[in-house]
């Protein structure tokens, strides 16, 4: 097992990410951001960044097993390796160190070894402040602040 530290992008952590690239059942995963010197280090080890960002690595957990057996989801600790409270959410920003293990697969030469997620430890928490409406970015204003 291997550790990398960085800042957290898209943590999907408690329950499986489904989208358009992921179909269900899903998968756990957490998009980690390193400085150079990370990202120097895990790409001599043989893991390579994601294709738009070179300091960006993905890490991901399969929810089932070859055979269709449940994998749980990756174990969450803070900063003292207390389980974590998966009520409250990790946000972008926040402060991490990913264990991971890795594996050979048919593109490992294209692609750099498998990244398997097997925990997260969160050493400075951003909380998450929710997402997907475009008015949640904007301050609560009421008519009377609005000037016209």
């Amino acid at each position: 097992m291997a550790v990398a530290t960085g800042e957290a992008l898209y943590p999907a952590l408690f329950e499986p990410k489904v989208d358009k690239y992921t179909p269900a059942p899903g998968n756990y995963s957490i998009d980690l951001k390193v400085d150079d010197e990370e990202r120097d280090r895990l790409i001599a080890s043989g893991i390579k960044p994601k294709q738009k960002d070179a300091n960006v690595f993905v890490f991901k957990r399969k929810t089932l097993t070859a055979k269709g057996n449940q994998l749980p989801a990756p174990t969450v600790v803070d900063e003292n390796k207390h389980g974590w409270d998966s009520t409250v959410m990790i946000g972008n920003g926040s402060q991490v160190k990913v264990a991971y293990s890795t594996y050979e697969h048919q593109a490992t030469e294209q692609y750099g070894l498998g990244k398997s997620l097997d925990a997260v430890q969160v050493l400075n928490l951003v909380a998450y402040s929710g997402g997907g409406n475009a008015l949640d970015e904007f301050e609560a204003v009421t008519k009377e602040d609005v000037p016209f």
